[in-house]
C-alpha cells in the first residue's frame, strides 16, 4: 500500500510538472519589419500560450550568414554571436495571452536579411519569422501594445565596421554604422516627419506596496517633427492599459481625469539639418529640454535622447535612460491618494519612469 502510494504520488508530481511547464509555454517569433539592403530592423515577440504568468524570460539565436547587430532595445542583448537576450525588469512578467516584444538594428551578411529560429525555455515551439518586409520603409502592419524601454537595454555596437563615421552632436554618439549600403539621406532639412503610431511604444511602471512593480502603456500616439524643427507627441490619456480593465478604468478617473484632461503634450525643438545629415544606420545622442504638458501643469524636462537613422526615410527616438516624472510636480498626489485608498493600499509611489521608443517616418 505504502509503495502504491508513493508511486502514485511520483506520478502526480511529474503531470504538474509537466502542467506547469504548458502553462508557461510561449511563442517565440522572429519578424523582419524592414530590410533596406546593407541594413534589417528587426523584432523578436514572445506570446504567453500558456494559463499562467511567466516570470522571467531568455532566447537565442544566432545568424549563420554574418548578419550583425548594431544595436537593440527593449532588451538586455549580447554584444556578440550567436546573440542572445533576456529581460529587463519592466518586462520580465507576460501574462497569460500577452506578449512582450524587442528589437534592434543590425548590419546584413550575404542577400536579403536572415530569419533565424528563435530558441530558449520558455519557448514552446522552435518557431521562426513570421514575415518579412523588403521596402526602405517601415511594416505598418507590426503592432505596439507594449511600451518600450530602450533605456535600460543593452545597445550594442561592437560589430560596427570601423570605417564607421562619428556623428558629432552637444552630447556623445551611442553608435554609427557605414557598412550600411544605403548613403546618407535624400531629404532635405525642410521635410517633415509624421510619428508611426503603430510601432511606437510609450510605457510607465508604478509602485506599490514599496517593491510592486506594474507595467503600464498607452495604445494612443500621434505627433510629429515639423519642417521649421518642432516635434510634438501627443498621448491620449484615455488609452491607458494598465492590462486590468477595473484598473485602468480608475486611472481614467481618478489620476488622470481625463474628462477634464484628455490628453498630454510633449513639445521639444529639433534641428532638422543634423537630423537630415544623419546616414542610415548612424545615432547620435542629443541633450534637450522638452516641456511637458500633463494634467493641466507644464514643466520642463531634461534628458538625453538616442536618434538613429533606419533608412532614408525613417528614424527612431529613443530615451537613454527612465525619464522620472514626480506626479506632485503635475498636481497628481490627490489622484493617487483616491487610488490607493479605493485599492486598500498602504502605498502607491509618486515617482515614476517612462520609457518610450518612437517611430517617424518623412513625409
Amino acid at each position: 500500500m505504502g509503495k502504491r502510494l508513493l508511486r502514485r504520488s511520483a506520478l502526480l508530481l511529474l503531470m504538474s510538472a509537466g502542467v506547469a511547464q504548458q502553462a508557461s509555454a510561449a511563442q517565440c517569433e522572429y519578424s523582419v519589419l524592414n530590410d533596406w539592403g546593407g541594413g534589417f530592423q528587426a523584432e523578436i515577440r514572445i506570446t504567453n500560450d500558456g494559463v499562467s504568468a511567466i516570470n522571467g524570460w531568455a532566447v537565442n539565436w544566432e545568424y549563420t550568414d554574418g548578419s550583425s547587430i548594431n544595436h537593440g532595445w527593449n532588451a538586455n542583448i549580447s554584444d556578440a554571436a550567436p546573440y542572445s537576450a533576456t529581460a529587463l525588469n519592466w518586462n520580465a512578467s507576460i501574462a497569460p495571452g500577452s506578449s512582450v516584444a524587442f528589437g534592434f538594428v543590425g548590419n546584413n551578411g550575404s542577400g536579403q536579411a536572415q530569419m533565424p529560429v528563435v530558441v530558449g525555455d520558455v519557448c514552446a515551439t522552435i518557431a521562426s519569422s513570421s514575415s518579412v518586409q523588403s521596402s526602405s520603409s517601415i511594416a505598418p502592419s507590426s503592432s505596439s501594445s507594449l511600451v518600450a524601454s530602450s533605456s535600460s537595454s543593452s545597445v550594442i555596437s561592437s560589430s560596427v565596421a570601423s570605417s564607421s563615421s562619428v556623428v558629432a552632436s552637444s552630447s556623445s554618439v551611442i553608435g554609427s554604422s557605414s557598412s550600411v549600403a544605403e548613403s546618407s539621406s535624400s531629404l532635405s532639412s525642410g521635410d517633415s516627419w509624421q510619428l508611426d503610431s503603430t510601432l511606437s511604444q510609450l510605457t510607465f511602471s508604478t509602485t506599490k506596496k514599496i517593491h510592486v512593480v506594474e507595467n503600464m502603456t498607452f495604445t494612443e500616439l500621434s505627433g510629429g517633427i515639423s519642417s521649421d524643427g518642432i516635434a510634438t507627441l501627443n498621448i491620449a490619456l484615455a488609452s491607458v492599459d494598465s492590462g486590468i480593465d477595473i484598473r485602468s478604468e480608475r486611472m481614467r478617473n481618478f489620476l488622470f481625469e481625463t474628462s477634464l484632461f484628455p490628453s498630454a503634450t510633449v513639445t521639444l525643438p529639433v534641428d532638422t539639418v543634423e537630423l537630415s545629415s544623419l546616414a542610415v544606420g548612424e545615432s547620435v545622442v542629443l541633450n534637450i529640454i522638452a516641456s511637458l504638458n500633463l494634467h493641466g501643469v507644464t514643466n520642463d524636462i531634461t534628458t538625453n535622447l538616442k536618434v538613429s537613422r533606419l533608412s532614408t526615410g525613417q528614424i527612431m527616438v529613443q530615451n537613454v535612460a527612465p525619464i522620472l516624472v514626480v506626479a506632485d510636480a503635475y498636481d497628481l498626489e490627490g489622484g493617487i491618494e483616491e487610488l490607493r485608498t479605493i485599492a486598500n493600499l498602504n502605498s502607491i509611489g509618486k515617482v515614476v519612469p517612462v520609457d518610450f521608443t518612437l517611430f517617424f517616418s518623412a513625409q
